[in-house]
């Protein structure tokens, strides 16, 4: 089986591991561990040991979180004290993923959906502006700081679109303002990033 995962997730305001030393709700017996693979790699651990499949792991796991997750397993006794992560596989975060990927994406190279989609135009402009508001939850003054955007600049026309998808084009109380507002400075934003 190959089984694709993001190598982190967000809990709240946490950035969390999605490999992780012990987790008691699932399990995945060893006949069926074979191919794991995230942002930063392929992890080939078919017919590996336990020591050789943590060591896997770590290299594609968010380098944020591969010191205490070696450190469980050295004191689990899974890897020898004298383990250490390659250098190349030390620099496992988000930031360098994005910086390696940016030529290319502003080269149009890298569409958001390769294969095709059913969103239509619209719909494919608000999925970041939506994904910047999602973000902005976490930290209430980045909400306001786009409340308050938004209530400066008026949207142009495509971002009216937008608004009219979402049913925020007229707005009729002022929680619907609010909202026009913050979609509007979301999709500022992304325009910019």
């Amino acid at each position: 089986s190959v089984l694709a995962l993001e190598a982190t997730r967000q809990s709240g305001r946490q950035t969390q591991s999605n490999i992780r030393w012990s987790y008691g709700h699932e399990t995945i017996p060893r006949h069926l561990r074979d191919i794991f693979v995230t942002e930063y790699g392929v992890a080939d651990v078919r017919g590996k040991s336990d020591a050789d499949v943590i060591a896997a792991m770590l290299r594609v796991s968010d380098s944020r979180f591969q010191g205490e997750l070696m450190r469980q397993a050295k004191d689990a006794g899974k890897l020898p004290r004298s383990h250490e992560i390659a250098a190349a596989h030390r620099e496992n975060y988000p930031e360098r993923i994005s910086a390696a990927l940016k030529p290319a994406r502003d080269a149009g190279l890298l569409p958001s959906f390769p294969f095709g989609s059913d969103f239509t135009d619209v719909e494919q402009r608000l999925i970041p502006a939506l994904q910047i508001l999602q973000r902005a939850q976490r930290t209430p003054l980045q909400l306001a700081g786009l409340l308050w955007q938004g209530m400066r600049h008026p949207p142009d026309a495509a971002d009216r679109e937008c608004l009219a998808r979402l049913g925020l084009d007229k707005p009729t109380h002022v929680a619907e303002r609010a909202y026009r507002a913050l979609v509007t400075a979301a999709l500022q934003r992304s325009r910019r990033s």
